[in-house]
């Protein structure tokens, strides 16, 4: 949805030696800052965002960087030094660039809050202003971009500080009491904790056998209990913070790659991941 737009705009306004889409045409010089800045709630969905820049910028030559905690600094440091058109990113490692004063936003001309409301229910409102305000005392020529599956009051209110008045909301849900797909199908299934982990077994292999399973817990202690408990019948593993990055990365990347078929997961999973053949999800607590 921001993706290709954004790309677009940039590599016309390239192309054609002058303003378009009110972006003007720069070049592609070492050490320029970014156009581009999008904030996720979690190091995956940053990544997946960041590997799609990266895909579509580099055919009109534009660099992407992807910034999130648990990675080294050093890095990603010298790919700042180096010249950037675009930093996706999560708000505590942007905002930490910003203060060691290795990342400039004096160049942006969009920013994107991708997923706003979760970012903002985790409690980075703090962070997203700091960077919001980052970007210049002349902010009217950067486009602001916020996407959010839900709009509750609180969120409208919060997101009144970053946009503009007069800007434009687009509802894809409208007043419909079902917010989820029509094409889904919902079981509510009441157990004793103690049965959990045998209930979910069952239900894994009735409902998900044609295809990957994501097994949603409250706490990180949960979600290694019951991938300990339904991973001596199904082939199952954990993700959560505790999970050093490099493994959270090796895990995902195996259960995009089928290697497994039960992922079982806190909120570091539940938003904005694409992972195709995911049958069945599974809440162990009301959200």
């Amino acid at each position: 949805a921001f993706v290709l737009p954004i790309v677009e705009t940039l590599a016309k306004a390239q192309a054609g030696g002058g303003a378009a889409g009110g972006v003007a045409p720069r070049s592609l010089a070492p050490g320029r800052t970014p156009r581009v800045i999008v904030l996720a709630p979690t190091r995956e969905l940053a990544k997946q965002v960041g590997a799609d820049f990266e895909l579509i910028g580099a055919a009109h030559g534009l660099a992407t960087l992807c910034v999130y905690g648990g990675a080294p600094y050093g890095p990603q440091e010298g790919a700042l030094r180096r010249g950037v058109d675009v930093v996706v990113g999560t708000p505590g490692r942007v905002k930490d660039h910003l203060e060691r004063g290795t990342l400039k936003l004096s160049a942006l001309a969009f920013r994107v809050l991708d997923e706003c409301d979760e970012m903002l229910n985790m409690g980075f409102v703090d962070d997203v202003e700091k960077i919001l305000a980052a970007g210049g005392a002349d902010a009217s020529s950067i486009q602001t971009l916020l996407f959010s599956a839900t709009l509750p009051p609180w969120v409208k209110d919060i997101s009144r500080r970053f946009l503009r008045p007069g800007h434009r909301t687009i509802d894809l849900v409208g007043s419909s009491k079902l917010k989820a797909s029509a094409s889904v199908r919902h079981l509510v299934l009441p157990c004793h904790w103690s049965q959990r982990a045998a209930v979910v077994t069952d239900v894994v292999r009735c409902y998900g056998a044609m295809g990957r399973s994501i097994v949603l817990t409250e706490t990180k202690r949960d979600a290694d209990e019951l991938a300990a408990a339904v991973g001596e019948v199904l082939g199952a593993r954990a993700l959560h913070g505790d999970v050093p990055q490099a493994q959270r990365e090796v895990v995902l990347q195996a259960f995009r790659a089928g290697r497994f078929d039960v992922l079982v997961a806190t909120d570091v999973a539940a938003r904005g991941l694409d992972i195709s053949g995911v049958e069945l999800v599974l809440q162990c607590e009301p959200p």
